[in-house]
């Protein structure tokens, strides 16, 4: 590491979703980890360091002493997206604060954080906790309208709605190329925990039918027996970033349907053609702010459409916010 870097490095912690607890073993949910690659990815980019050189705390686990002393000692707290926040965090542990580290840490920024599906309005100890733990100076990124007001709501006025850091970079790239027709094989991704067998036995059956061939990536756990009791037959990937990023960089003629959000924005990074299916507020939320394909699960008719033929992808993304955000740390 440079000098520069090292530096740097002290000035900087980031809250991420990527590590399940303080020993920074990975999160078994496999989106975590793009979504972690690509905040990484993007704070490189703003501090001129190295990504794998980026202190990490786990937002899936309460802090340790040492951990708080890092979060004190730190410049910037980021808190590195993914839907971990809530209207009832005394409730809601996706991301584990509890109010003596909130009060301790303060100042973090959120880096496009989203909402935890849709709720109504927080409650008093969510307001509290996050007047405490989030910073009152900075600029907060958030990654949908939805999240946006939610804060807002509860006093938070320097709020940016900048959609999610997994996409930032796609403004940069030329999507056009992306194919409006039919692909000859798909990627087909379910989640296990949010389940809707009718819905999402007839999509297999459907992508089945409408393919020579489909893959099947399991982003969570459990996915890859959900698809299997689903009566999915075809290649099943290795449940590893490194398998899916294999197959979308070989030259197979290739769509993505599927309900894992982020298992689908990495296909739109690789050019493939993809429709996000909507099982609750984050594809939904991401897809009315930035044009993302999406589609509410059980609708068949335009599922069908889509897969003889696709409006070109014209993502609209909020470069402005994002610019603004980003320029708050300019040295």
């Amino acid at each position: 590491m440079s000098e520069t870097d090292r530096n740097q490095m002290k000035d900087l912690l980031l809250w991420s979703p990527g590590v399940v607890n303080q020993s920074l073993d990975p999160s078994p949910n496999l989106g975590d980890l793009i979504i972690e690659e690509y905040v990484l990815s993007e704070l490189s980019s703003i501090f001129c360091v190295d990504p794998q050189n980026i202190p990490r705390i786990a937002t899936h686990q309460r802090l340790r002493p040492g951990d708080r002393q890092k979060a004190r000692n730190a410049d910037h707290v980021f808190v590195g997206g993914s839907n971990l926040l809530s209207s009832y965090m005394d409730g809601y542990f996706q991301w584990d604060l509890i109010m003596s580290d909130a009060l301790r840490v303060r100042n973090a920024i959120l880096m496009g954080a989203g909402w935890w599906r849709d709720q109504g309005t927080c409650n008093r100890y969510t307001k509290y906790l996050l007047w405490a733990a989030l910073s009152w100076k900075g600029w907060h990124s958030v990654r949908d309208g939805q999240a946006l007001q939610h804060l807002q709501n509860i006093g938070f006025k320097r709020v940016l709605n900048t959609g999610c850091p997994t996409m930032w970079s796609l403004a940069e790239k030329d999507l056009s190329s992306i194919s409006t027709t039919r692909a000859t094989k798909a990627l087909l991704m379910l989640t296990d925990y949010d389940r809707h067998e009718k819905h999402d036995a007839d999509l297999v059956q459907l992508i089945q039918n409408s393919y020579q061939e489909v893959f099947f990536w399991p982003q969570g756990a459990g996915d890859r027996d959900y698809a299997i009791e689903l009566g999915f037959q075809g290649t099943m990937l290795n449940r590893s970033l490194p398998a899916l990023d294999a197959l979308l960089a070989s030259e197979v003629d290739l769509d993505y349907l599927g309900t894992r959000l982020h298992g689908g924005i990495r296909c739109l990074h690789s050019g493939k053609r993809g429709l996000v299916i909507e099982v609750d507020n984050r594809a939904r939320e991401i897809g009315k702010d930035t044009k993302l394909p999406t589609v509410p699960r059980g609708d068949f008719d335009t599922i069908r459409s889509w897969l003889q033929k696709s409006a070109p992808v014209s993502l609209s993304l909020p470069t402005a916010n994002i610019a603004k955000w980003k320029s708050q740390f300019d040295r």
